[in-house]
């Protein structure tokens, strides 16, 4: 009772009514859902609970979770990690929330944003930096004088345009740091900001970097002097609805054969000293670098064969494809025989290679006047070379009685990649998360489907877990007033032959409606472009400004989008969630189809199989719940704030036809519908637009 009173006024103190907020804020406005989260957020950390939260927007979830976390941190002098799926978010709450609350509530407390290796510059490498073409020399020398100002060394500060291959040149790498042995060590931005994380009590990554962090202490058993991040009880997601995703990548094992040449090539014959003796020179000089080019052309001869042997699978008209190692597959006596064969050789090189630069490594490490930099070099060769070795070796081997495996291919402009996954995320995820912490609490705006957990639990591994809060807060936004949504019940269903000219019909009427100011969204880039191509010319005329995804950055895109009047923006994957454009600057979202994952997606496949031998229905315990979640946030890009309003139109009249489609409406927001043919779609959004409030 004690501590509930306790956490009840500490809450209460902050978000009430006549609040501390209150004094900051005049037209402050006590929201339950807010007051009601963060309490549940402090029962968690008091009674080591689980907490899932669906947060609609406007409830003000950060604030909500934040004012807990600094609570417990000042109480009980314990670490809280913050993870959240965006970078926008991450900054917004190290640089603008989190020292709002701390100046608010007068706390001497330290919040750090926690980044991996490569966000940050080495100097070594900088200083190293290999020969560059003319426009890279002028990048190196901008980063050579920006990293003699800047404090952090953080790609994030870097204003000046920057190209992706020069900063991988000399960005930081966990494979070719020396540690303490390097002579900018004392000076290192990374290992500076690696001290300021064991000093802090608020620990803001992204997940990313959080499940890295868990797959490190799986692999050292716990040794937290060793892993990413310092020892803590405590984590809190946002943006939660990614966490079985970025888990299941944790849990892939990647080979791809350009990085393996890349790998190779590292080692040189540099760093011989008079000192050596002949058998060693010739060892460095001539009979290594003789093994090392007789491995990188069997890495080619590999490839050129698996190549040979899956293109046949390859649709001719796409640069990025995956293909599902299924038993048609496995069985080519191809695969059986050649392939097998040629990966074993393959093995074996690599395998001779490596124990040869490992032995070079002991050998010199012997020598008086050791040369630290080639030692640690041959290390690093090594310890990745054993990794790769044994991620392509395990690849081709058969694993049938662990039904949950899954391996597929991907081809792309950067080689070839295999994948080796483990789709049974709920069992990692409940051993080494959820069982090992004291709290964790999971919140976003898209949760539930039809506001139930069990979806998300099932694919957690939370079903049969003990201790587990579960709250929905809607949004207090006045959604049956200042949102309609729209569905044309005499459109072509998608898989239909002229849906896609359909559709570009209908956008056009629609962006006539809302008078530009407009985001389209599509499933797949194919229609994204096709659709693009066949509208732009005419809206175009009609003085609507088009953007499309692609043609330049996310960020740069949504400035033009919002710099200019009746804007219409295309856009794919990246722009249906973690975009806030308030206001009358976006006040129609066309949503082009229900966003279903392709079935010929290997993952999709390979899910769906999974789930059968579980005796389970791919489709209502995969497919739709995952739709729904996806949905979800493509509505919610309309309203940022209480005064936003406009219409949602979904082109995909399998919303209202097919029975499904109740799950998807139970989903969302209440608010005004239509569902008609497109004439009187199209005369009640202009009366919408038209019509004052």
């Amino acid at each position: 009772m004690q501590k509930h009173s306790e956490k009840s006024h500490f809450i209460d103190y902050i978000f009430s009514k006549d609040g501390l907020l209150s004094k900051y804020h005049k037209d402050y406005e006590e929201r339950s859902g807010q007051l009601q989260m963060s309490k549940q957020i402090l029962s968690a950390y008091e009674e080591n609970k689980v907490a899932l939260i669906e947060a609609g927007t406007g409830i003000g979830k950060t604030m909500a979770y934040l004012v807990p976390a600094l609570f417990w941190a000042l109480k009980h002098k314990e670490k809280t990690v913050i993870s959240t799926y965006t970078i926008s978010l991450q900054e917004q709450l190290v640089y603008k929330d989190i020292p709002f609350l701390l100046k608010l509530l007068d706390l001497d407390l330290k919040a750090v944003l926690v980044k991996g290796f490569s966000n940050y510059v080495c100097l070594q490498r900088l200083e190293e930096r290999p020969l560059a073409s003319l426009k890279e020399q002028e990048e190196f020398d901008k980063i050579e004088r920006w990293a003699s100002k800047t404090k952090e060394g953080s790609k994030s500060e870097i204003s000046f345009p920057l190209t992706a291959s020069t900063w991988n040149k000399v960005c930081a790498d966990a494979s070719k740091c020396n540690n303490v042995r390097c002579s900018f060590y004392k000076s290192c931005f990374f290992f500076k900001a690696r001290r300021q994380v064991d000093d802090a009590q608020i620990l803001v990554v992204n997940h990313h970097l959080l499940f890295a962090d868990i797959s490190a202490k799986m692999a050292k058993d716990y040794h937290e002097e060793k892993s990413i991040l310092p020892k803590h009880e405590r984590v809190i997601f946002d943006e939660a609805h990614h966490i079985e995703q970025i888990a299941l990548e944790s849990l892939s094992k990647r080979f791809n054969d350009v990085s393996l040449l890349h790998l190779i090539e590292q080692f040189n014959a540099e760093g011989v000293s008079d000192e050596m003796s002949s058998s060693l020179r010739s060892r460095i000089e001539v009979e290594i670098p003789a093994e090392k080019n007789g491995v990188l052309a069997e890495v080619q001869k590999t490839f050129a064969l698996f190549y040979t042997f899956i293109k046949p699978f390859l649709k001719s008209d796409t640069e990025e494809q995956k293909i599902l190692l299924e038993e048609k597959i496995l069985s080519k006596d191809f695969w059986q025989v050649e392939l097998i064969l040629q990966i074993q050789k393959l093995v074996a090189s690599l395998t001779s290679f490596s124990s040869r630069l490992f032995c070079l490594k002991n050998d010199l490490e012997k020598l008086e006047n050791k040369n630290e930099e080639l030692i640690f070099s041959l290390q690093a060769i090594t310890s990745r070379l054993e990794e790769q070795i044994d991620v392509l070796a395990n690849f081709f081997k058969e694993a049938k009685e662990k039904k949950s495996r899954v391996r597929w291919i991907e081809v792309h402009k950067k080689g070839t990649t295999l994948v080796d996954a483990d789709l049974d995320t709920a069992t990692y995820l409940n051993k080494y998360l959820f069982n090992r912490l004291n709290s964790t609490s999971l919140c976003s705006a898209t949760l539930t489907t039809g506001k139930d957990f069990n979806y998300l639990k099932s694919r957690l591994g939370l079903l049969n877990h003990k201790e587990i809060s579960e709250s929905v807060f809607e949004s207090p936004f006045d959604y049956p007033n200042r949102a309609l949504l729209l569905v044309p019940t005499d459109l072509p269903l998608p898989s239909e032959p002229d849906f896609n000219n359909s559709a570009k019909d209908a956008i056009v009427n629609a962006v006539r409606a809302s008078k530009g100011n407009a985001f389209i969204l599509f499933t797949s880039y194919e229609m994204l472009r096709d659709c693009y191509e066949k509208v732009h010319d005419l809206l175009t005329n009609e003085g609507y400004s088009l953007l499309k995804q692609g043609d330049s950055s996310r960020q740069y895109l949504l400035e033009l989008f919002k710099a200019k009047e009746g804007s219409v923006l295309f856009g794919t994957d990246s722009f249906w969630e973690g975009v806030d454009v308030a206001g009358e600057k976006l006040r129609l979202v066309v949503i082009a189809k229900l966003p279903f994952k392709a079935p010929d997606d290997p993952l999709t496949q390979a899910q769906s199989s999974y789930l059968l031998s579980q005796g389970k229905d791919p489709f209502f315990d995969y497919s739709v719940p995952l739709a729904i979640v996806k949905f979800k946030q493509g509505f919610g890009r309309l309203m940022r704030t209480k005064n936003d309003r406009g219409c949602v139109l979904c082109l995909d009249k399998r919303l209202v036809t097919k029975g499904y489609g109740k799950l998807f409406l139970k989903s969302l927001p209440s608010c005004a519908t239509l569902f008609d043919k497109q004439e009187k779609i199209f005369d009640k959004m202009t009366k919408f637009y038209s019509s004052p409030l």
